[in-house]
């Protein structure tokens, strides 16, 4: 099954916008690689998106800003919620919203991670394997473009 990731997050940052409102919270624009397809089920990533989404906004302070983006690296997709000006304050790594999420990223063939980048950024990542249709199928995203190994395998001759 393939999902389409632009409007999946486009959707799922539309559905926390009332919750972002009354913590006054900034939410970002969603970003997705063009024409980014993942092998999931859409209806079970949404509620995952969905589920850090509503974990990350219940523990934020006012004033924080919130991305969705997603990103092709080395052949998976990389569903992030980045966290920016959380004064301190970083989305716990634990609690029921965050626990359904990573049981749906389970079933979902996919995994769940954390990172904190920097000072007052942090963020949650779903890594899930990109769908057989998606444009870049199955050449990994930071593989060499294949004019460079074409003019290298040229050298090498």
């Amino acid at each position: 099954m393939s999902t389409c990731l632009t409007p999946l997050l486009q959707q799922s940052l539309a559905l926390a916008g009332p919750q972002a409102q009354r913590a006054k919270v900034i939410l970002r624009p969603p970003w997705a690689e063009r024409n980014m397809r993942v092998q999931a089920d859409e209806g079970l990533l949404a509620q995952a998106v969905e589920r850090l989404l509503h974990h990350s906004l219940s523990q934020l302070s006012a004033g924080a800003e919130l991305t969705l983006r997603a990103t092709r690296q080395g052949g998976r997709a990389c569903v992030g919620v980045q966290v920016l000006g959380s004064r301190g304050r970083r989305p716990d790594a634990g609690g029921p919203a965050l626990e359904a999420a990573h049981h749906l990223v389970q079933r979902l063939g996919g995994g769940l991670g954390t990172s904190t980048a920097a000072p007052g950024a942090s963020g949650f990542h779903i890594w899930l394997p990109l769908a057989c249709d998606d444009p870049f199928y199955p050449q990994p995203a930071s593989s060499t473009p294949a004019w460079i190994a074409d003019a290298l395998h040229a050298v090498a001759a």
